[in-house]
């Protein structure tokens, strides 16, 4: 029944917050560790910065998915 209620939309944008949490969890805790513990090198900060550009994109798409999914119901 679960099948049924999901559609291309709902599951693109599912994919797009487990991405987002699979990043968190996987690189961007273990950098603010190293920040905790005194590593601020430039290279450091700049992949964070960079990186976290790719959850912003994420984040914006599944804002933009469901304002769509609001509009059209």
């Amino acid at each position: 029944q679960l099948y049924e209620y999901l559609n291309t939309i709902q599951i693109v944008k599912f994919a797009l917050i487990l991405f987002v949490w699979a990043c968190t969890f996987v690189y961007f805790v273990p950098a603010h560790g190293k920040i905790s513990q005194g590593d601020t090198s430039k290279q450091l900060l700049t992949q964070l910065v960079n990186r976290n550009w790719w959850r912003t994109l994420a984040w914006t798409l599944v804002t933009i998915i469901s304002l769509y999914q609001m509009i059209t119901k």
